[in-house]
C-alpha cells in the first residue's frame, strides 16, 4: 500500500498525545463524542469504525456492543492499536484504504444497505439504510 501524508505524519503515539489533554473542554468533547453513539447501543450490535486511527473510539464503544471493528490505513496505527486493545476481546483492528468503491462492494452485498450517490460528496459517504444493529463510524461521521 502506498504511504500517504496520514499514514506518515499522523501515527498513532502522535494521536494518542493528542487526545491526552488537559483542557477540559476539549476532554468534554471527546467525552460526548462518545456518549453520543454509546445511547445509541444496546449492546447487540456490529460497529464499524473507518478511519480508526489508534482506536480509541473502538476501545471506548467495546463495552456497549456485541462486537467492533476498526479499519485504518496505517500500518503503524493499527499495529499501536493492536497493542491498546489487546484486553478487549470483542474489538479487531485492520489495514485497510478504504474509498468508495469499497463501501459499494459492501452495499451491493447487502453488509451496508443502500449508498445514496446523490448526496453522497466532500468525503461523506450517506447510507440510506443501515442493517439493524449494525453502527458506521466514518471518521467521527456516524450513520445510525
Amino acid at each position: 500500500m502506498k504511504e500517504n501524508y496520514y499514514a506518515q505524519n499522523l501515527n498513532a503515539q502522535k494521536l494518542y498525545q493528542v487526545y491526552q489533554t488537559k483542557y477540559a473542554r476539549v476532554r468534554q468533547y471527546l467525552e460526548s463524542e462518545i456518549s453520543f453513539v454509546r445511547n445509541y447501543l444496546h449492546g447487540t450490535e456490529h460497529v464499524l469504525e473507518l478511519g480508526a486511527g489508534y482506536v480509541r473510539i473502538v476501545k471506548e464503544l467495546a463495552p456497549s456492543c456485541k462486537s467492533i471493528v476498526g479499519i485504518d490505513i496505517s500500518k503503524d496505527n493499527v499495529e499501536f492499536g493492536k497493542e491498546y486493545l489487546k484486553d478487549t476481546p470483542n474489538a479487531q483492528l485492520m489495514v485497510m484504504d478504504v474509498h468508495i468503491a469499497w463501501f459499494q462492494e459492501q452495499s451491493e452485498k447487502g453488509l451496508l444497505g443502500e449508498i445514496d450517490m446523490e448526496k453522497t460528496k466532500d468525503g461523506i459517504i450517506i447510507v440510506v439504510s443501515v442493517e439493524p444493529n449494525h453502527v458506521v463510524c466514518l471518521n467521527n461521521i456516524y450513520m445510525l
